[in-house]
């Protein structure tokens, strides 16, 4: 283990926006100590360790403490080797208003859907999660969260997509959708 240290100048950001496909980053809200690394850019686990942890010297490595030290730095960091690095566009994409000016010129003007949100590639967690939760719902006739949902700016319309295209709902379903 390294040790503990006041590490309060950062988060760690995990997207599982598809979680096949997950990915990681370290963000420094207000920049770290002893580094020259802007705040707020994806950091690997290498970058962010070694804001605390810097490459020994040859004369430090004598020290048995710091060997065994830098061998569970190079463990930590190991620890996410081969794991996919957020972007700054995914970040963006997350915290819009933080990012605002962060994106090369071009990055910000990405197509826009007409519920205004901005055309993606990769599907949100709610259009992900959104067909098997009103299967189960349905199925289930436990629709109370989703009639809440309906009122959430957005959720309405992609809903009523897909239940749609569905070609049959459960009597109680339709009831209360007339409701509604």
């Amino acid at each position: 283990m390294i040790g503990p240290l006041d590490n309060n100048d950062g988060i760690t950001v995990i997207d599982v926006t598809n979680p096949e496909q997950s990915a990681y980053c370290f963000v420094s809200v207000n920049g770290l100590s002893n580094t020259d690394l802007d705040p707020f850019l994806p950091l690997t686990a290498a970058d962010y360790v070694r804001a605390y942890y810097p490459i020994p010297g040859p004369t430090e490595m004598i020290s048995e403490q710091v060997r065994l030290r830098e061998e569970d730095v190079l463990d930590a960091i190991s620890s996410s080797d081969g794991e996919p690095l957020m972007t700054l566009e995914m970040l963006a994409e997350a915290w819009p208003q933080k990012y605002e000016g962060f994106l090369p010129v071009g990055k910000e003007d990405r197509p826009v859907k007409e519920d205004g949100n901005a055309c993606t590639s990769i599907p949100t967690l709610f259009e992900l999660s959104l067909k098997p939760a009103l299967d189960r719902a349905l199925e289930r006739d436990e629709t109370q969260e989703l009639e809440d949902l309906v009122w959430m700016l957005g959720k309405a319309i992609a809903i009523v997509a897909d239940l749609q295209t569905r070609e049959s709902l459960p009597n109680s379903a339709l009831l209360k959708l007339l409701a509604m």
